[in-house]
């Protein structure tokens, strides 16, 4: 789950992806594909994106199989899960990285390992766009995650520090997030809206 605690450029997003799934639903039957909504974290509107580990043998349409990532995998519990009837695509991966500031200004992304990334932190999400059918002819939109990149972790690590000079809770529980090695350079930008994704 993505939110951006009601910011505006947030508000921007969920407004596009509105837009997609209209885009979308022009390619089959009128009221055939189900409305779109944003889940709630709080007050705040949010985004839920995921992926699957695996893929069915019989959907590979000519994949070959990738292994896992060692962060997503250390103690190959995934890989020892797989079956003559799944695999594991490069489609299935969600990569990790951090946003690293270079010299002139320039911001390169580094792989990262995704649990360094905790609740609260500032993240990008790239996604794409799929469409699946249900019964009775209906079919749903869903938000595939590909890739998050760290941005930044400035606020929870300042909030930590003061928790711990006041005597607070210790540290927050992590969850699993990240991205892979991107070696080009590129200017500082933040994604502001989703127009950028693909839709598959």
């Amino acid at each position: 789950m993505l939110t951006g605690l009601g910011g505006r450029y947030f508000s921007e997003c969920i407004e596009n992806i509105h837009e997609i799934r209209e885009i979308l639903a022009h390619e089959f039957p009128q009221d055939a594909m189900e409305d779109w909504s944003p889940s709630r974290f709080g007050q705040f509107d949010a985004v839920d994106m995921s992926n699957r580990y695996f893929t069915s043998r019989r959907d590979m349409n000519g994949e070959a199989p990738v292994p896992f990532q060692s962060s997503t995998d250390p103690d190959h519990i995934l890989m020892d899960a797989l079956s003559n009837d799944f695999v594991h695509l490069q489609e299935n991966r969600v990569e990790y990285y951090e946003a690293m500031q270079g010299p002139e200004q320039s911001i390169r992304y580094v792989e990262m390992n995704p649990n360094r990334i905790s609740i609260g932190d500032a993240i990008e999400a790239q996604v794409s766009f799929s469409i699946v059918p249900l019964k009775g002819r209906k079919y749903k939109m869903i938000i595939v995650l590909r890739a998050i990149t760290l941005l930044d972790c400035s606020l929870l690590r300042h909030a930590s520090i003061e928790r711990r000079m006041n005597g607070g809770p210790g540290p927050m529980l992590k969850r699993k997030i990240g991205y892979a090695d991107d070696e080009e350079s590129r200017e500082p930008t933040t994604r502001r809206k989703l127009g950028e994704m693909s839709i598959d």
